[in-house]
């Protein structure tokens, strides 16, 4: 996986051997990102990108400048991939966590612009972890929460369900949350 855009562009993002991981590909997050700029002013966001896997996501938005990146990876191996990844790029607006990402959605201590997030696609809880996202008000006022998932899946009954675009077998729900 390569960074498309900004300060980092064109570096690869190396995973080590035997983690799997499913990257979000090029050509679908160049047309994700394509959507969120027509959204946000990227150099004034907080992001956080759960179930981080390569970082693909997380350091695209750092490479464009986003001040505040959050990431939390499971997997102890492409954790340290991506801390070294960081580090050898001097990307100091990313902290790079390990654990469950559900568990960090029920202790998160901040508010985001943007949450993003893309488990496995055969992973059990989608709609689960989509309502605690929304419920602990993680997404900050004005801002979305973004999932990546399997083309079978479908939220647009979701109260907070905004919109949803399709490249190839990737799937990505927009929801912004209505505030009272």
């Amino acid at each position: 996986m390569r960074i498309i855009k900004g300060s980092i562009r064109g570096s690869f993002i190396p995973m080590p051997s035997g983690v799997k991981i499913r990257p979000t590909t090029n050509r679908a997050k160049e047309a994700l990102f394509d959507v969120i700029e027509n959204y946000y002013d990227l150099d004034r966001v907080a992001v956080l990108d759960l179930f981080a896997g390569s970082g693909s996501i997380g350091f695209e938005f750092a490479s464009r400048g986003a001040p505040v990146v959050t990431m939390v990876e499971k997997h102890p191996r492409a954790r340290q991939a991506l801390i070294r990844f960081a580090r050898q790029k001097g990307l100091d607006n990313v902290e790079v966590l390990g654990g469950d990402s559900e568990q960090f959605v029920r202790h998160a201590p901040e508010q985001y612009d943007i949450v993003f997030m893309d488990p496995p696609y055969h992973y059990p809880a989608y709609a689960r972890l989509i309502d605690a996202i929304l419920r602990r008000g993680l997404v900050s006022p004005g801002g979305r929460l973004i999932v990546e998932h399997y083309h079978k899946l479908d939220f647009s009954d979701h109260p907070d369900f905004e919109q949803q675009r399709k490249y190839g077998q990737s799937v990505f729900s927009f929801f912004k949350p209505e505030r009272p």
